[in-house]
């Protein structure tokens, strides 16, 4: 690729983003500069990127990732507020969720961008974009994510504004010291950046609940002797 340099802008032609497995992408953009300080911008990135570019971002809360992104983004707007419209086509994108220690896979689906709202899958109110596809996937190989949808748009300096989230899953497992269930959730995930709403149906698919117990000091009891 190229960049050039002068006192009135930045520009970068074909400049390419070479990742893991061959992934590549390509960036091409101008920012305008007064008193070097960045102004106006207009760029574009086209081309499939590693997640692992998120690990080395998140690497608290995001472990072994692989698989891929395409990606189709234009930005524009000023240095300051950029704005943002593209694509995200998510390809058997895997990674280990350290928090919530599992092992979760997305075998496809497509993310949106359109300024400061974020169209994940295909949102089931306000309308859906056209060619949109609900992410879908598993966690740990036997727990389906059937179905991801939803919406979430940011405010200024990036704050969450508003979150409208469906899931669709089955088989979901959860367990606590004495007790394992696995659920079959339909819900939704609303709010803002101050209160969040869970609603919907969650099926219980099966449940175990197990405690020692002292069942000879259950039924008998001994007598005492008072002196």
């Amino acid at each position: 690729g190229r960049a050039d340099i002068t006192p009135q802008s930045i520009s970068l032609t074909e400049v390419v983003l070479s990742t893991e497995n061959g992934k590549q992408a390509r960036a091409t953009g101008k920012v305008a500069l007064d008193h070097w300080q960045p102004g106006a911008i207009q760029a574009s990135v086209k081309g499939e990127i590693s997640p692992r570019l998120f690990q080395w971002a998140l690497p608290e809360q995001v472990g072994d990732a692989s698989g891929g992104l395409a990606l189709d983004v234009n930005i524009g707007g000023l240095w300051s507020r950029p704005t943002w419209r593209g694509t995200a086509t998510v390809d058997n994108l895997l990674f280990r969720a350290r928090k919530l220690q599992r092992d979760i896979k997305l075998d496809g689906g497509t993310i949106v961008l359109d300024n400061f709202d974020v169209f994940v899958g295909c949102p089931r109110t306000g309308g859906a974009r056209a060619g949109c596809v609900s992410l879908h996937g598993s966690i740990n190989e036997d727990q389906r994510l059937d179905r991801i949808d939803g919406r979430i748009s940011f405010g200024d300096a990036l704050s969450l504004r508003s979150v409208d989230i469906w899931l669709d899953g089955s088989d979901i497992a959860y367990s606590q010291p004495g007790w394992n269930a696995k659920f079959s959730p339909q819900v939704e995930l609303a709010g803002n950046g101050n209160q969040l709403t869970l609603r919907g149906n969650i099926d219980l698919v099966e449940g175990r609940y197990s405690q020692n117990f002292d069942l000879a000091g259950m039924l008998f009891t001994p007598k005492r002797t008072i002196e």
